[in-house]
């Protein structure tokens, strides 16, 4: 059995679901370490840390979507209620406006009212760098996506894309809508908190389908 978090509405709960086949891109799924066990509401139990921003939850066509709009002068981060270590992660992302970012094994900074930690970039710009690995806060890129990825890359600006971000110890692994975007071994952080990023400025981006499986610990 596969132990999943769902984003759901404000007026239901987050609620770990069950399900014995899951869709994901093409790649083993490992049993979870453990069950996780969150029962609160997601409207209270989501912290929203940072520049200022407008976090809202509708349901389209059947699937709620998580919407964060802002024009703040810094960075604001919706703070999923969970920290996690090793873990396999995907969830959909639409982002009509400015820059955006999916933070894994991340840190609240309370004296600066921030997060600080990896990364994943959603870019929508002729750049071509989502999917790319960024450490928000401290060193900065990690690991641009590379320049093959670049020249071919599989984000869709303006459309919904399907991240996904596995971390096993010091192995960070990235796909967008299932092709690999980065590879890499980097031991900054060994677990943390997850995070969705309303970049500074004019920015507008959604979010749905979240799932969060943990992994055994180690085992790559």
């Amino acid at each position: 059995m596969i132990n999943i978090y769902t984003l759901l509405a404000p007026s239901v709960v987050l609620v770990l679901a069950g399900c014995q086949v899951c869709s994901t891109p093409s790649a083993t799924r490992d049993e979870p370490r453990s069950p996780l066990a969150i029962t609160t509401s997601l409207a209270n139990d989501w912290k929203s840390v940072g520049g200022a921003a407008n976090y809202s939850w509708a349901e389209v066509d059947g699937v709620v979507v998580l919407t964060a709009a802002g024009t703040a002068s810094r960075n604001g981060f919706l703070v999923a209620p969970v920290e996690v270590s090793d873990f396999d992660l995907t969830i959909d992302v639409r982002i009509e406006r400015g820059n955006s970012g999916l933070q894994f094994r991340s840190q609240i900074d309370t004296e600066k009212d921030r997060v600080i930690g990896y990364q994943m970039e959603v870019d929508p710009t002729n750049r071509r760098w989502s999917g790319g690995v960024y450490e928000e806060g401290i060193r900065g890129w990690v690991s641009p996506p590379p320049a093959e990825t670049i020249a071919n890359h599989p984000f869709r600006p303006g459309e919904w894309n399907t991240y996904r971000v596995r971390c096993v110890g010091d192995h960070i692994q990235t796909w967008i809508n299932g092709v690999s975007i980065v590879d890499l071994r980097d031991g900054a952080a060994a677990s943390g908190i997850i995070a969705l990023q309303c970049h500074s400025g004019d920015s507008l981006v959604q979010w749905r389908n979240l799932s969060l499986h943990e992994l055994p610990s180690g085992r790559d």
